[in-house]
């Protein structure tokens, strides 16, 4: 088994012992008591398990109040609750993010093949297959696309230390991530590069020839 983090997840484990409570005194037994609980195993009828205490309680001591029982999911739940909206928050500027540059990518791609019309017509017109044009015009536009590819994932890998607080379990620098994102990036930029450029070469070549 791993470390228990008992506080809060971000903190380090600490040392403990766990000590049976019939090795406690009394005055301090009644200490834990009334500012802990209790951890029962709920097995596969947790439901049972407290309508049992309930029962329990009120035959021990009918003036006590009625305790409050939580599953271990819940107050896990409740612990990560902060972390979980900032992941969320982060996720959708994320989102917003790729659609904002995805729009960016497609409107300047979209220019850059609009002034490069006359060239692919005198291509096609000169025998060039469109796919053979389609596959050059998205090489050209792919390789700058590619150097701000490569400056971003050197930014990102320096600005990781602001991650780190909001991690649990897995690095700020994780491979695995930093690859997803890259390939998301590159699959994103193709599909905005391929798209001006395959409408460019179903133009008419003799329209095209026309275009300035």
């Amino acid at each position: 088994m791993g470390d228990v983090r008992e506080i809060y997840p971000g903190t380090p484990p600490n040392l403990t012992i766990y000590v049976p409570m019939s090795q406690v005194p009394a005055t301090l037994t009644r200490e834990y008591l009334a500012m802990g609980g209790l951890l029962v195993n709920g097995g596969d009828r947790p439901e049972q398990v407290v309508s049992t205490l309930r029962d329990v309680v009120r035959q021990t001591d009918p003036l006590l109040p009625e305790p409050t029982f939580r599953s271990l999911s819940e107050i896990s739940g409740d612990t990560l609750q902060q972390q979980r909206f900032n992941a969320a928050l982060m996720t959708g500027f994320a989102a917003l993010a790729l659609l904002l540059t995805a729009i960016g990518l497609y409107g300047v791609q979209g220019y850059n093949i609009a002034q490069r019309t006359h060239e692919i017509g005198v291509r096609i017109a000169l025998g060039a297959v469109p796919g053979k044009v389609v596959g050059l015009v998205v090489r050209q536009g792919f390789a700058w696309i590619a150097l701000g590819l490569g400056v971003g994932l050197v930014g990102a890998l320096a600005l990781t230390n602001l991650l780190e607080g909001m991690l649990y379990g897995i690095e700020a620098s994780d491979t695995r991530a930093l690859i997803a994102a890259v390939l998301l990036l590159v699959f994103v930029s193709l599909i905005v590069t391929y798209l001006p450029a395959r409408r460019a070469t179903q133009l008419d070549p003799v329209a095209a020839l026309r275009e300035e």
